[in-house]
């Protein structure tokens, strides 16, 4: 049995390569790996290529080994594909409702375009209007473990931590298969709906683990972005808009926070697709329409 770190990595490449089905199932099968090795049922490989140093009788180890490397060298990013977008762009039919939202502050920081309200703190509504077929878009880079990873011991800690990684990327599985059945007949569109549920389980599922006091997730800021921005395209594809604004909301504070910390460039070019999610709320244009 390989180690989980590997099989989620071997997963990332498959969704970047849209091979979703293939990804859910390896996922699925990394996750119940998990807990085995939890259980103490599991003994786990050390990949070779990874292990040069090692004999061959020597290249499996289980939680009560002990290593040099721990769960200290974890560190995890998105994995992009070097020719498509971060940024998946989606159509789906949105209400647009009154709401209030922040205006400036953010577009003056990035110089945009002036703004035009009294001051920092004003707040620009949204008018109403009739239901609209709406651009938004899909953060679908899958995330990759790095480090030391094949070396360090299947602890508690460590295997909470591949879980997070692993949920999380099960989520992007079924939410971006569920882009794929957009265009199909009725009975497909029920099972697209399903997808969307199953990914919206799993998305909170992973936040919960980051948020756990006993596990510690090294990630960066844009991991918190990556996911309410998914977990907005979700709600709004299913009709709660409610709880997709309120996700733009988290949005805008995050990006604004990041602004103030001086800290845009850490988010490279996802930065720029982040703010085309919510640059129209704040100018009071709504979400852009599809084209």
């Amino acid at each position: 049995m390989s180690h989980p770190a590997k099989q989620i990595n071997d997963t990332s490449y498959q969704i970047v390569n849209g091979e979703y089905d293939d990804a859910i199932i390896s996922l699925t099968n990394t996750l119940k790996t998990l807990k085995l090795v939890l259980s103490g049922d599991a003994k786990i490989k050390i990949p070779k290529e990874m292990n040069d140093e090692n004999d061959d009788d020597d290249d499996s180890m289980d939680q009560s080994d002990s290593s040099d490397s721990s769960s200290d060298s974890f560190e995890y990013d998105f994995f992009s594909s070097p020719t498509s977008s971060s940024f998946l762009k989606t159509a789906v039919a949105v209400n647009i409702r009154s709401s209030s939202i922040p205006c400036c502050g953010i577009a003056a920081h990035i110089n945009e375009r002036s703004c035009e309200c009294d001051d920092k703190y004003s707040m620009r509504s949204i008018a109403s209007g009739p239901q609209n077929e709406l651009q938004l878009s899909i953060f679908r880079d899958p995330i990759m473990v790095r480090g030391d990873h094949f070396q360090a011991p299947l602890d508690v800690r460590v295997c909470e931590e591949l879980s997070y990684v692993a949920i999380y990327n099960l989520a992007l599985s079924h939410h971006l298969k569920s882009v794929e059945l957009v265009s199909l007949d009725s009975p497909k569109q029920n099972l697209r709906r399903v997808y969307l549920h199953k990914a919206l389980s799993l998305y909170e599922h992973s936040h919960q683990i980051l948020m756990k006091q006993t596990v510690n997730v090294g990630v960066p800021i844009i991991h918190s972005m990556a996911l309410v921005s998914n977990l907005s395209q979700i709600h709004h594809a299913l009709g709660d808009h409610n709880k997709a604004e309120m996700c733009l909301q988290y949005l805008l504070s995050t990006i604004m926070y990041v602004i103030d910390c001086g800290k845009v460039q850490t988010l490279g070019d996802s930065m720029d697709g982040f703010l085309n999610m919510i640059l129209p709320l704040i100018h009071g244009e709504g979400p852009a329409p599809a084209a």
